[in-house]
Protein backbone atom coordinates (compact mmCIF):
# COMPACT_ATOMS: atom_id res chain seq x y z
CA UNK A 1 0.00 0.00 0.00
CA UNK A 2 1.06 3.67 -0.48
CA UNK A 3 0.86 6.05 2.22
CA UNK A 4 1.43 9.92 1.82
CA UNK A 5 3.36 11.18 5.26
CA UNK A 6 3.74 14.62 6.63
CA UNK A 7 4.91 16.01 10.00
CA UNK A 8 2.19 18.22 11.65
CA UNK A 9 3.63 21.65 12.42
CA UNK A 10 2.94 21.38 16.01
CA UNK A 11 4.91 18.23 17.07
CA UNK A 12 2.82 17.57 19.83
CA UNK A 13 1.52 13.77 18.99
CA UNK A 14 2.52 10.96 20.03
CA UNK A 15 3.40 9.57 16.38
CA UNK A 16 5.16 12.68 15.15
CA UNK A 17 5.04 11.99 11.41
CA UNK A 18 1.57 10.65 10.11
CA UNK A 19 0.64 8.77 7.37
CA UNK A 20 -2.89 8.46 5.02
CA UNK A 21 -3.08 5.96 2.67
CA UNK A 22 -3.39 6.72 -0.62
CA UNK A 23 -6.22 5.39 -1.80
CA UNK A 24 -8.44 6.65 1.45
CA UNK A 25 -8.33 9.71 -0.52
CA UNK A 26 -11.57 10.85 -1.62
CA UNK A 27 -11.07 14.24 -2.92
CA UNK A 28 -7.63 16.84 -3.26
CA UNK A 29 -8.35 20.20 -3.38
CA UNK A 30 -5.82 23.26 -4.48
CA UNK A 31 -6.34 25.73 -1.73
CA UNK A 32 -4.63 29.36 -0.77
CA UNK A 33 -2.87 29.37 2.25
CA UNK A 34 -2.72 32.84 3.85
CA UNK A 35 -3.99 34.54 0.82
CA UNK A 36 -1.22 32.55 -1.47
CA UNK A 37 -2.05 30.07 -3.71
CA UNK A 38 0.05 27.57 -1.63
CA UNK A 39 -2.48 25.17 0.03
CA UNK A 40 -3.96 21.53 -0.61
CA UNK A 41 -6.61 19.76 1.02
CA UNK A 42 -7.26 16.56 1.44
CA UNK A 43 -10.47 14.64 1.97
CA UNK A 44 -10.32 10.81 3.12
CA UNK A 45 -12.28 8.06 4.56
CA UNK A 46 -11.22 7.08 8.03
CA UNK A 47 -8.69 4.49 8.13
CA UNK A 48 -9.68 2.99 11.07
CA UNK A 49 -6.18 3.29 12.52
CA UNK A 50 -5.93 6.46 14.20
CA UNK A 51 -2.88 7.46 12.30
CA UNK A 52 -3.83 11.33 12.31
CA UNK A 53 -3.31 12.78 15.51
CA UNK A 54 -5.64 11.92 18.39
CA UNK A 55 -8.12 14.82 17.96
CA UNK A 56 -9.88 12.69 15.71
CA UNK A 57 -10.06 9.12 18.05
CA UNK A 58 -13.77 9.04 17.80
CA UNK A 59 -14.20 10.43 14.38
CA UNK A 60 -12.34 7.60 12.92
CA UNK A 61 -15.08 5.36 14.35
CA UNK A 62 -18.69 6.37 11.82
CA UNK A 63 -16.10 6.01 8.75
CA UNK A 64 -16.67 9.97 7.58
CA UNK A 65 -14.80 12.09 5.86
CA UNK A 66 -11.76 13.48 7.31
CA UNK A 67 -9.72 16.48 6.08
CA UNK A 68 -6.11 17.41 6.41
CA UNK A 69 -4.78 20.63 5.17
CA UNK A 70 -1.15 20.95 3.84
CA UNK A 71 0.66 23.85 3.16
CA UNK A 72 3.79 24.27 0.72
CA UNK A 73 5.93 27.04 0.55
CA UNK A 74 5.88 28.04 -3.22
CA UNK A 75 3.45 28.25 -5.82
CA UNK A 76 5.29 26.00 -7.66
CA UNK A 77 6.16 22.70 -5.14
CA UNK A 78 2.19 22.95 -5.06
CA UNK A 79 1.88 22.27 -8.49
CA UNK A 80 4.67 19.56 -8.08
CA UNK A 81 3.23 17.83 -5.42
CA UNK A 82 -0.66 17.89 -7.33
CA UNK A 83 1.30 16.13 -10.29
CA UNK A 84 3.25 13.62 -8.71
CA UNK A 85 -0.36 12.61 -6.80
CA UNK A 86 -1.95 13.02 -10.45
CA UNK A 87 0.53 10.06 -10.98
CA UNK A 88 -0.34 7.72 -8.36
CA UNK A 89 -2.93 4.81 -9.51
CA UNK A 90 -3.79 4.26 -5.64
CA UNK A 91 -5.60 7.75 -6.00
CA UNK A 92 -8.87 8.11 -8.47
CA UNK A 93 -8.50 10.69 -10.66
CA UNK A 94 -11.82 12.17 -10.01
CA UNK A 95 -10.45 12.95 -6.94
CA UNK A 96 -8.72 15.92 -8.81
CA UNK A 97 -12.18 16.69 -10.23
CA UNK A 98 -14.53 19.55 -9.23
CA UNK A 99 -17.76 19.13 -9.43
CA UNK A 100 -19.65 21.90 -11.90
CA UNK A 101 -20.85 24.40 -10.40
CA UNK A 102 -24.36 24.15 -12.55
CA UNK A 103 -25.20 20.74 -11.38
CA UNK A 104 -24.06 21.65 -7.64
CA UNK A 105 -26.93 24.56 -8.01
CA UNK A 106 -29.42 22.14 -9.69
CA UNK A 107 -29.16 19.55 -6.66
CA UNK A 108 -29.30 22.72 -4.41
CA UNK A 109 -32.69 24.38 -6.49
CA UNK A 110 -34.57 20.77 -6.24
CA UNK A 111 -33.82 20.24 -2.97
CA UNK A 112 -31.93 17.62 -3.51
CA UNK A 113 -28.80 19.51 -1.22
CA UNK A 114 -29.40 21.37 1.51
CA UNK A 115 -28.73 25.11 1.80
CA UNK A 116 -25.74 24.20 4.21
CA UNK A 117 -24.00 21.95 1.51
CA UNK A 118 -24.61 24.23 -0.78
CA UNK A 119 -23.01 27.23 0.88
CA UNK A 120 -20.04 24.98 2.10
CA UNK A 121 -19.55 24.38 -1.93
CA UNK A 122 -19.49 27.73 -3.26
CA UNK A 123 -17.39 28.50 -0.11
CA UNK A 124 -14.97 25.68 -1.51
CA UNK A 125 -15.17 26.64 -4.83
CA UNK A 126 -13.80 30.13 -3.10
CA UNK A 127 -11.29 28.25 -1.33
CA UNK A 128 -12.08 28.67 2.55
CA UNK A 129 -11.71 26.00 4.62
CA UNK A 130 -12.39 25.31 7.91
CA UNK A 131 -8.26 24.10 8.14
CA UNK A 132 -6.89 28.20 7.56
CA UNK A 133 -8.34 30.65 9.60
CA UNK A 134 -7.13 33.32 6.97
CA UNK A 135 -10.18 31.91 4.50
CA UNK A 136 -12.60 30.22 6.81
CA UNK A 137 -16.25 29.75 5.06
CA UNK A 138 -18.75 32.23 5.19
CA UNK A 139 -22.12 32.02 5.81
CA UNK A 140 -25.16 34.84 5.27
CA UNK A 141 -26.30 37.04 7.59
CA UNK A 142 -29.98 36.40 7.48
CA UNK A 143 -31.75 37.28 10.84
CA UNK A 144 -32.88 40.54 11.41
CA UNK A 145 -34.95 40.21 14.95
CA UNK A 146 -32.51 39.83 17.97
CA UNK A 147 -34.12 40.87 20.71
CA UNK A 148 -37.68 38.28 20.33
CA UNK A 149 -37.40 35.72 22.65
CA UNK A 150 -38.84 33.28 19.76
CA UNK A 151 -38.39 33.39 16.21
CA UNK A 152 -41.36 33.32 14.15
CA UNK A 153 -40.20 31.88 10.99
CA UNK A 154 -43.31 32.86 8.84
CA UNK A 155 -43.05 36.53 9.99
CA UNK A 156 -40.95 38.30 7.10
CA UNK A 157 -39.71 40.54 9.88
CA UNK A 158 -37.37 37.81 11.33
CA UNK A 159 -35.47 37.77 8.16
CA UNK A 160 -33.01 40.33 6.94
CA UNK A 161 -33.78 42.01 3.45
CA UNK A 162 -31.11 39.76 1.39
CA UNK A 163 -32.08 41.97 -1.70
CA UNK A 164 -29.13 44.78 -0.39
CA UNK A 165 -25.73 44.36 0.90
CA UNK A 166 -24.74 44.57 4.52
CA UNK A 167 -23.78 48.16 4.27
CA UNK A 168 -27.30 49.42 2.75
CA UNK A 169 -29.65 47.73 5.43
CA UNK A 170 -29.33 51.07 7.71
CA UNK A 171 -30.48 54.17 6.08
CA UNK A 172 -27.28 56.47 8.06
CA UNK A 173 -25.40 53.66 7.32
CA UNK A 174 -26.28 53.78 3.01
CA UNK A 175 -25.96 57.79 3.53
CA UNK A 176 -22.40 57.30 4.96
CA UNK A 177 -21.37 54.88 1.94
CA UNK A 178 -22.97 56.93 -0.23
CA UNK A 179 -21.09 60.52 0.42
CA UNK A 180 -17.69 57.97 0.47
CA UNK A 181 -18.78 56.93 -3.05
CA UNK A 182 -19.28 60.43 -4.46
CA UNK A 183 -15.91 61.92 -2.60
CA UNK A 184 -13.94 59.26 -4.53
CA UNK A 185 -11.56 60.79 -7.76
CA UNK A 186 -14.16 59.43 -10.59
CA UNK A 187 -11.37 57.12 -12.02
CA UNK A 188 -11.67 54.59 -8.70
CA UNK A 189 -15.47 54.19 -9.05
CA UNK A 190 -15.83 50.99 -9.95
Amino acid sequence: DKYIYFQPLNNVDETPVQRIALHHIKRVIPRRHQLRHVGIEFFYTSTGSLTLSQDIQQINSDNSELSFYLSLKTKEERAYVLSVLKQQDSIKQEAFDEKEIKHITFLWRTHQISNYDYLMYLNSMAHRSFNDLTQYPVFPWIIADYTSNELDLEDSKTFRDLTKPIGALNEDRLAMFKLRYDQMPPDMHP
